[in-house]
């Protein structure tokens, strides 16, 4: 998941990792490291950038099936496209909805 923000002369690239197996700090700074040379070699964002790397952590949208599928069992603040939030036990994943 990457974000990109250019606001105040100031350009800000944030890169969230997730993981089956879970993020390190290692991790994130080994991908940190490559990504700020790929960066600064081919001259994306120009010389004065902010670069954060980070684990995706529990506040982000889920948003793939297999973020749903690790989450089974847990309790889980769900907002429908039209409707108000609502928490519950995550008890089950199918093709198009949860239950």
């Amino acid at each position: 998941m990457l974000s990109h923000r250019d606001s105040f002369h100031k350009n800000k690239l944030e890169v969230f990792i997730d993981s089956d197996s879970g993020v390190t700090f290692q991790k994130c700074q080994q991908i940190s490291r490559y990504l700020e040379g790929a960066i600064d070699e081919n001259e994306w964002l120009g010389d004065k950038y902010v670069l954060e790397v980070s684990s995706a952590g529990i506040s982000r949208p889920l948003q793939l099936k297999r973020q749903y599928l690790k989450n089974i069992g847990r309790k889980l603040e769900v907002t429908p496209l039209e409707g108000k939030a609502q928490t519950g036990i995550l008890s089950a994943v199918q093709d198009d909805s949860i239950v």
